[in-house]
């Protein structure tokens, strides 16, 4: 992505910020652990058509990333684990990595979840870009 892994942070970073670059994230809030951003600070997203999911922060590190567990009641995953690593690409751009490590629930729901994953991992990418005006080389989705 055409911008310093610095600039990524301030979007990635910003918790309560999802909600401006992640689809169906319509609300999110977040109580910090010792009063500031980091471990063990949770933030809870409103998902639409999914109601609330908590994800704890279990590591957190400016501006290298950090990494988080998600549960929520309805939504048709289980022992989830968000991980975004941010490193510069040599050229004043950065590299993220975005990945989410996760086991399905619920039948057919639990099965469609991951292409919606990769669905809503892609637009997220596209739109934090447009956020800081900066080209995005790419998205590779793996399985």
């Amino acid at each position: 992505m055409a911008a310093s892994p610095q600039q990524l942070f301030t979007v990635l970073g910003d918790l309560e910020g999802i909600t401006r670059f992640f689809p169906m994230i319509h609300h999110a809030s977040v109580e910090h652990a010792g009063g500031c951003t980091g471990e063990g600070s949770l933030r809870v997203c409103s998902i639409r058509g999914m109601g609330k999911v908590n994800e704890k922060i279990v590591w957190y590190r400016n501006p290298d990333g950090y990494a988080y567990r998600a549960e929520g009641r309805m939504v048709p995953l289980r022992n989830h684990l968000g991980v975004i690593l941010i490193s510069g690409d040599g050229a004043g751009g950065s590299l993220v990595e975005w990945r989410q490590y996760f086991e399905t629930r619920y039948g057919l729901m639990g099965w469609m979840f991951p292409v919606m994953m990769r669905m809503m991992m892609k637009r997220a990418v596209a739109n934090i870009g447009k956020l800081l005006d900066a080209r995005v080389g790419g998205f590779l989705s793996t399985d």
